[in-house]
């Protein structure tokens, strides 16, 4: 398998690794009864349950994750504690932010900048 293909060097090695795979699983189908033969088990008749759980905990998460970034679903949190309090319990006033921020921003076409305060 020369590389000089481009894309379609990856497509002959995962047709390779799919035949491979489909002669492994139809010799271990055959040492344990099954009798399953290679065009079945390349157009998906028999997977091993590993895979079809593999593949429903990521349809799980993905959906899982769409909710919380669309807003359907809240992510919980449980504050144990907050960093950088004083002994006193008030907030340590040297990791607070100032109460304005400098910033000065510069365009992409290399013109003059301009100066912006955020105040906070």
């Amino acid at each position: 398998m020369t590389q000089s293909k481009g894309s379609n060097c990856c497509l002959l090695g995962t047709d390779r690794k799919d035949e491979l795979l489909a002669d492994l699983l139809h010799d271990m189908g055959l040492a344990v009864g099954y009798k399953f033969d290679r065009v079945q088990i390349r157009r998906g008749i028999y997977a091993p349950r590993g895979h079809a759980d593999w593949e429903i905990e990521n349809q799980l998460t993905r959906r899982l994750w769409l909710e919380v970034l669309t807003g359907r679903r809240a992510l919980p949190m449980d504050v144990r504690s907050f960093p950088n309090l004083a002994p006193s319990g008030q907030p340590d006033a040297s990791a607070l932010p100032s109460e304005s921020t400098h910033h000065t921003i510069q365009p992409r076409d290399g013109g003059t900048g301009s100066s912006v305060t955020e105040a906070r």
